[in-house]
């Protein structure tokens, strides 16, 4: 992975100080204070720059891990260009103590307007990050639309320690994908430095579109495989996924 080190202070907004409680309101102030603000970018409408979020923060010797994971595709029914993900790794300091983020995005292809239920699934799972040192202080979704705009399309359905699974909703307005840009994280913070804490790192991230289908839907993840059980019908389907992305 290629590393870049962030030497001056930016603007935009907090990354990675929220404890997620398990509620769905503790998750959503998670997901707002996570976010907004951080999409300023009229060039590229949508991407959010995590060096200048953290930075806003008060983080401190920030670098970006910028992700050499392949994609994985599992389609039924829908084009496999409608939308792509990808993951980062960041670490950085605050309050003393080391943070390692990870992160899954996705952005829909231009024009792409396909909503409706059932509701999308955003899952993410890590592993190096044993409870006895590493403690999980936030995790969360964001979404936004075309023009980089904060929606709020998106809600938890899964927190566990090294894992994470929240649903979004795709919805649509003025011709236009409310959901076009997304992104998930888990913020893990090193309180105890010890031998059999020194796992290797590595996070995989899922995505999964469907649309045409009926009800809602349970899913489980793990580094290898998001798997989603839908109560009605799935509809068309499609699934990306970028796994096994090694912190280093």
């Amino acid at each position: 992975m290629k590393l870049r080190t962030v030497a001056a202070a930016m603007t935009a907004l907090a990354l990675g100080s929220t404890v997620i409680t398990g509620t769905v309101g503790a998750a959503r102030a998670a997901a707002q204070e996570h976010t907004e603000g951080a999409l300023t970018s009229a060039a590229s409408p949508g991407t959010v720059d995590i060096e200048e979020a953290l930075t806003a923060q008060g983080a401190t010797r920030i670098r970006v891990h910028e992700s050499q994971a392949a994609p994985i595709t599992a389609a039924r029914g829908l084009p496999t260009d409608t939308f792509k993900v990808w993951t980062t790794w960041a670490d950085y300091y605050k309050n003393g103590k080391l943070h390692i983020a990870f992160y899954g995005r996705w952005a829909y292809k231009s024009g792409f307007i396909g909503s409706g239920d059932p509701d999308d699934a955003s899952a993410m799972a890590v592993t190096g990050f044993p409870s006895k040192c590493w403690t999980k202080v936030s995790a969360g979704v964001t979404t936004n639309n075309e023009l980089g705009e904060r929606t709020s399309l998106s809600y938890q359905k899964l927190d566990g320690h090294a894992k994470s699974i929240w649903g979004v909703k795709d919805d649509t307005r003025a011709f236009q994908l409310e959901n076009k840009y997304g992104f998930h994280w888990i913020d893990m913070r090193r309180d105890r430095v010890l031998r059999a804490c020194r796992a290797r790192k590595a996070g995989s991230y899922f995505m999964e579109h469907n649309q045409g289908g009926t009800g809602g839907w349970g899913a489980s993840v793990n580094l290898l495989i998001l798997s989603v059980s839908y109560s009605g019908g799935g509809g068309q389907v499609l699934q990306k996924a970028a796994t096994y992305d090694y912190y280093s």
